[in-house]
C-alpha cells in the first residue's frame, strides 16, 4: 500500500503534517517507503538525513509543475532524474521538450482534472499529440475528486495512457479533518466538507523502477576557492602582527591564545571561510563603509587580530570556545552590522568577487505561536485589523512583562489535575487565565486551532543571512528567485549543517546615522573605530538605563540589569549582559 501524494508543512497553506511527524509516523507503521510531493523541495535536506539514518526506506520524491499551461506531476526514477526534476524547478522556462528528454529518469503522469485541463487537452490536442508522441504516461485519478471520466478519455484518446488512483494526504489522523479544515480557513478564508486523507490499498505500478540514493546529494566543499593558501595567507598576517607587540609577557600571552585559536581554527578547516570575512572587512575599510560586529566572533583574537572585531578579548577575559570549540563542527557565525546605505554595495562587491550565481539569501519560515495563530484565526472570523491588535497587545503579562509562552498557555488551558496551576502561579498569571479562558469562550475556533501551535505559515527572505559558494547555486541546490536574487530552499540549520559559507551582514540605520553626523562634523573614518569605550558620560546614561534603541539593552529585562547600581566600565556592562543573556 502506497500513499503517492504527501504534502508536509513545507506546502504552506496545503497541509498541517508536520515533517517530524511524518517521519515518525513512517517508522511507527513499519513502512518502506516514504512519499514526498511538495510544492518544492525544502524539505530534501531533511529527507535525506532521514534516509541516511533509516536506509532500508525507500524515498518517493514527487512533484507537481504547470508546463505550457497544463497540470503535471513527476516523479524522479533516480539520481539524474530528481537532479533533473530540481534545476527544472528553478527554471523559469518550463517546456514540453524537457518531458521527451528525461522520460528514461522520471514517471510522467497529468495532472488534475481542471477546467484549465480539459480545455488545453481539447484545444491543443493535436499539438501535445506531437510534442509528447511515444511518451509513456499515467493519469491521476483523485480520490477525494471523484473520478472524471471525459477527461480520462481524453487523455487515453490522445496518449494511450495508464491510470492510477491518488488521494492528496495532507493530515496523518481521521480526527485531524477539523484542525485541518481550521488551517485551511484561516490560510485561504475558504472550507471543506470532507477528504479521503487514508492509505489507499493499491499498488504503484512503478514502485520497483525507484532508485533514488539521496547519499548523493548536497557532499561537496561548498566553501570559496583561492588561488593561494588562505590558512597560510592567515597566518603570515598574525606573525606580523605578533612582531610589533614589545611586551615580552604580553607578547607570550598572545601568542599562546592565538596558537590554541589558530590549531583548531585549522583543525576544522575554517580558514577559507574566516578569509572571506577578511576580505570583506578589508573591502569596507577601503570605502569607508562603517561596520561592528556582534555576537561570539568578538571571543576570537585571531579576529581582533585580523580587524574582524573591534575589542581584545584578552582584555575581558572572552572565552574562544564560546566562537568555536571540538564539539561543534559546523562554520562558526560571524555577524556584521553594515551602514544601511551601503549594504547593496557590499552586496555588489561580493557578486563581483565570487560571481552572482555563487551568491544567494536564506529563506527563512514562520512558525505559529499563540499571538501570530490568534491573529491568523480572527482575522479569518472577520475582526477588524485594529480589534486584533488591540486584542493580542494583551499577551503580555502586565505583573513582569512576561511573554505567554506556550507552556504557559498549556498550564492555563488545562488547569485541572497535573497540570493545575499552582496558588502561587495562578494569582502571578491570574490577568493571562481570565483574558485567555474569554478568548476561547467567544473564539471558540481559537481553542480548536491550538494543534496549529508549531505549524509553518509563511516564508520570507532571511532578515542578514548572505550565501557564499563556490558552485552555481541555481544548478547545485532548489532556489526562489525573488527580486533577481537566489533564495536558497533550505533552512539555516540545513545550510549549517552541509557547511556554506553563511554571512550575517544586518542592516545597521544607527552607523547610517553615524556616518552622515561623521561627515557634517567633518570627522575622518578612522574617528569612529578610535574611540574611547571607557566614556563616563555614555556610562552615566547606562546607569540610568537611558538605552532605548541601544542593542541589547533596550528590552524591558535588558533595562532591569542595568539598574540599582552604576554602571562604571566594559566590564560591568559585559557582566550585566550575561545576566540577562547567558547563552548556552
Amino acid at each position: 500500500m502506497i500513499n503517492l501524494k504527501v504534502f508536509t508543512e513545507y506546502s504552506y497553506d496545503k497541509s498541517i503534517i508536520k515533517f517530524n511527524d511524518y517521519t515518525d509516523y513512517i517508522l511507527k507503521h513499519n513502512l518502506n517507503y516514504i512519499s514526498i510531493s511538495d510544492d518544492n523541495f525544502k524539505s530534501l535536506y531533511k529527507l535525506k538525513k532521514f534516509i541516511e539514518n533509516n536506509p532500508n526506506i525507500k524515498p518517493i520524491i514527487g512533484q507537481e509543475y504547470v508546463i505550457n499551461g497544463l497540470d503535471f506531476y513527476l516523479i524522479a526514477k533516480n539520481n539524474r532524474g530528481l537532479k533533473k526534476m530540481i534545476e527544472f524547478s528553478n527554471s523559469n522556462k518550463k517546456t514540453l521538450s524537457f518531458l521527451k528528454k528525461n522520460e528514461e529518469n522520471i514517471i510522467i503522469c497529468f495532472g488534475k482534472p481542471t477546467k484549465r485541463n480539459i480545455k488545453i487537452l481539447i484545444e491543443k490536442k493535436d499539438k501535445l499529440k506531437k510534442a509528447l508522441n511515444d511518451i509513456d504516461f499515467y493519469s491521476l485519478i483523485y480520490q477525494e475528486e471523484g473520478t472524471n471520466i471525459f477527461y480520462n478519455k481524453l487523455i487515453k484518446d490522445a496518449f494511450n495512457n495508464k491510470t492510477l488512483e491518488v488521494s492528496n494526504v495532507v493530515y496523518l489522523k481521521k480526527e485531524e479533518l477539523k484542525t485541518y479544515n481550521n488551517y485551511i480557513s484561516i490560510m485561504k478564508y475558504s472550507t471543506i466538507d470532507n477528504h479521503n486523507n487514508f492509505i489507499l490499498d493499491s499498488q504503484i505500478p512503478f514502485y520497483d523502477e525507484i532508485a533514488v540514493d539521496l547519499k548523493f546529494l548536497f557532499n561537496d566543499d561548498y566553501k570559496p576557492k583561492f588561488d593561494f593558501d588562505e590558512t597560510k595567507e592567515i597566518k603570515h598576517i598574525l606573525n606580523e602582527k605578533v612582531k610589533k607587540i614589545k611586551n615580552d609577557e604580553v607578547k607570550k600571552e598572545v601568542i599562546n591564545r592565538l596558537t590554541k585559536e589558530f590549531k583548531l581554527i585549522k583543525q576544522k578547516n575554517f580558514s577559507g571561510f574566516i578569509y572571506v570575512i577578511y576580505d570583506l572587512v578589508n573591502y569596507m575599510k577601503k570605502e569607508k563603509i562603517l561596520y561592528n560586529n556582534r555576537g561570539s566572533a568578538g571571543s576570537s583574537l585571531v579576529l581582533y587580530f585580523l580587524n574582524i572585531v573591534l575589542l581584545n578579548p584578552l582584555k575581558y577575559d572572552f572565552y574562544f570556545e564560546r566562537f568555536i570549540n571540538e564539539f561543534r563542527n559546523e562554520l562558526p557565525d560571524i555577524d556584521l552590522d553594515v551602514q544601511e546605505d551601503k549594504i547593496e554595495q557590499v552586496l555588489g562587491y561580493l557578486i563581483d568577487k565570487y560571481s552572482g550565481n555563487n551568491i544567494g539569501k536564506i529563506i527563512s519560515y514562520s512558525n505559529f505561536q499563540f499571538k501570530s495563530l490568534t491573529r491568523r484565526v480572527l482575522s479569518s472570523l472577520g475582526v477588524e485589523n485594529a480589534k486584533i491588535t488591540q486584542m493580542t497587545s494583551k499577551m503580555i503579562n502586565k505583573h513582569n512583562n512576561k511573554v505567554l509562552t506556550y507552556d504557559l498557555l498549556t498550564k492555563i488551558i488545562n488547569n485541572q489535575k497535573k497540570y493545575s496551576l499552582s496558588d502561587e502561579e495562578f494569582i502571578k498569571y491570574k490577568d493571562f487565565y481570565d483574558y485567555i479562558n474569554n478568548l476561547f469562550k467567544y473564539y471558540p475556533k481559537l481553542y480548536s486551532s491550538l494543534d496549529l501551535i508549531g505549524n509553518i505559515y509563511q516564508q520570507s527572505k532571511h532578515s542578514s543571512g548572505v550565501i557564499i559558494c563556490n558552485q552555481n547555486i541555481n544548478t547545485t541546490f532548489p532556489v526562489l528567485k525573488q527580486d533577481g536574487v537566489l533564495n536558497i530552499q533550505f533552512d539555516k540549520k540545513d545550510i549549517e549543517d552541509i557547511e556554506i559559507i553563511k554571512l550575517d551582514l544586518l542592516n545597521s540605520v544607527i552607523l547610517k546615522v553615524i556616518s552622515k553626523t561623521m561627515k557634517k562634523a567633518e570627522l575622518p573614518y578612522e574617528w569612529f573605530y578610535s574611540k574611547n569605550t571607557n566614556d563616563p558620560l555614555v556610562y552615566k546614561e547606562f546607569s540610568k538605563a537611558n538605552t532605548q534603541c541601544v542593542f541589547q539593552f533596550s528590552s524591558y529585562t535588558g533595562k532591569k540589569v542595568l539598574e540599582g547600581s552604576e554602571v562604571i566600565s566594559f566590564q560591568d556592562l559585559f557582566n550585566r549582559n550575561a545576566c540577562d543573556r547567558p547563552g548556552p
